[in-house]
């Protein structure tokens, strides 16, 4: 089967993979030819455009943005997402004259790849699959990234528009299925799956309990809890904070440790400026190094923002499934998230807002070491039975071949 993968996330870097890396890996193991083209947006305009074949037989191009500048921001932008796209359009119909793709694979939002997915879909046979994880632009809205009406009607019927291309989409969950019927106009025919989020089985470098204390130049002993990912808006930062302020006043001896890099950085920084000693602040390391680092934490946070009604499922559960970490969350009442952890039993969780039951789940969490290791056994199992990458590859082509629903 030759397959072309399309997106918006892709390392080079084979010690930091995305899980769009692990995903094309996992196709490539099971004898697909594996071509993938991204347009990096966080590249500077003009940069030189990149291509690498991995080792397992995966080629990617990576291709700088390009934009018309000088005459305002909406042109500048609009510029961009056009003529960027119209560069990818020109090399995915370059390799389907050589490749001809029996599955072009996207992810949300599809905005993001409009003009490629536009030409695999009417210019070729190729099924199509959607990899639904963002509800654009509805999330975007509601956590304040999109201010204006007009351009989220705009961006709505773009999104639902290029949404109705896809023969087969995969969200992660049951009220991600939900939302996504009761929110888009979908076409009749369109199949819709579960499609669990998935991590790699490679086995990882784990640190030990000592090293990783050492390293933060704390006690042998000091219980930890990690945040790690985008330090932005939907994470949940200011939840956090303010947990760690609980824990500060009531004198717990747990710290809460972020890992990562974003726009909201600075409110981290601020808290522990201002005497917030019980948090540690750590930019962002290649994933490797991360999660050889984070194995050696006692508590995983999971957070997302207030106000929201999009269901959502954190990719980083997977990450700290295979690390054997429990998993404290603070999440929307949307979500079934929250019932995920507890009927897993996998963790704590509590609602978004609800700063006090969220601090009571961490503190239990952090001073119950038997509770904690029945937690990450759970979650571990989990992740082995339905979230092996290999297990998640396997199911888009059982999806593909019989179109069968859920």
């Amino acid at each position: 089967m030759n397959i072309l993968m399309l997106c918006t996330k892709f390392s080079l870097n084979e010690n930091d993979p995305w899980l769009s890396n692990e995903l094309a890996d996992a196709f490539a193991n099971q004898k697909a030819q594996v071509h993938v083209v991204t347009i990096d947006w966080a590249r500077p305009y003009g940069a030189i455009d990149d291509e690498k074949t991995f080792p397992s037989g995966v080629k990617a191009v990576v291709l700088s943005p390009v934009a018309i500048q000088g005459f305002g921001s909406f042109v500048e932008k609009a510029s961009k997402w056009i003529v960027s796209s119209m560069r990818a359009v020109r090399v995915v119909r370059n390799l389907q004259r050589i490749q001809k793709f029996d599955l072009t694979v996207g992810y949300s939002p599809a905005v993001t790849m409009a003009l490629p997915l536009l030409v695999m879909s009417k210019l070729t046979k190729s099924k199509m699959y959607l990899i639904q994880w963002d509800f654009f632009p509805f999330h975007h809205q509601q956590i304040g990234l999109i201010k204006s009406r007009l351009i989220f009607k705009i961006a709505k019927f773009i999104e639902n528009k290029l949404m109705r291309l896809f023969n087969h989409i995969g969200c992660m969950t049951l009220m991600n299925v939900d939302y996504l019927k009761s929110h888009y106009d979908l076409k009749p025919e369109q199949k819709v799956h579960l499609l669990p989020v998935w991590g790699s089985d490679q086995p990882i470098k784990l640190k030990s309990r000592d090293e990783v204390r050492r390293q933060l130049g704390l006690f042998p002993d000091a219980k930890l809890a990690v945040f790690g990912g985008q330090i932005t808006h939907g994470r949940g930062i200011e939840q956090i904070l303010s947990v760690a302020k609980i824990a500060h006043r009531n004198g717990d001896d747990f710290y809460i440790v972020f890992i990562g890099s974003g726009e909201l950085e600075y409110l981290v920084r601020d808290a522990i400026s201002d005497g917030l000693n019980n948090v540690i602040l750590i930019n962002r390391i290649v994933r490797d190094e991360y999660l050889s680092f984070v194995s050696g934490f006692d508590v995983a946070i999971v957070c997302t923002a207030t106000g929201v009604d999009v269901p959502t499922f954190p990719s980083k559960t997977i990450d700290y499934f295979r690390l054997k970490l429990p998993i404290v969350a603070s999440v929307e009442s949307t979500t079934d998230y929250g019932s995920f952890i507890f009927n897993n039993k996998i963790g704590l969780s509590s609602i978004v807002g609800n700063d006090d039951d969220f601090y009571q789940n961490l503190k239990l969490a952090m001073n119950n070491a038997e509770l904690r290791q029945t937690w990450a056994e759970n979650g571990y199992l989990y992740f082995c039975e339905n979230m092996k990458v290999g297990i998640v590859a396997n199911k888009i082509f059982a999806d593909i071949m019989s179109g069968r629903r859920g």
